[in-house]
């Protein structure tokens, strides 16, 4: 082999395991930042936000026969978890 040739297969080694190792620590960040926001007080607020939206929306659309059943079961299901407690 020649020098050249080995020269670029060394840089092209270290270029590659340098993109990995940053690759690497970047996901680690972004996973880590992703984390610290589910677990912070401002997105539990906004999920109840949105569950209130929801839920609200839900009460003042027309239902079907099937979607009321389905609300009613599943809902009395949630209170009976709740009064167990």
């Amino acid at each position: 082999m020649s020098n050249n040739l080995k020269k670029i297969l060394i840089y092209l080694f270290i270029a590659i395991f340098s993109i990995l190792i940053l690759f690497k620590y970047s996901v680690s960040i972004i996973k880590n930042e992703i984390l610290s926001i589910i677990k912070s007080n401002q997105f539990d607020a906004f999920i109840v936000n949105i569950f209130d939206q929801k839920l609200e929306k839900l009460a003042e659309s027309e239902l079907s026969e099937e979607k009321k059943i389905f609300y009613i079961k599943n809902f009395e299901k949630i209170i009976k978890k709740f009064e167990s407690k």
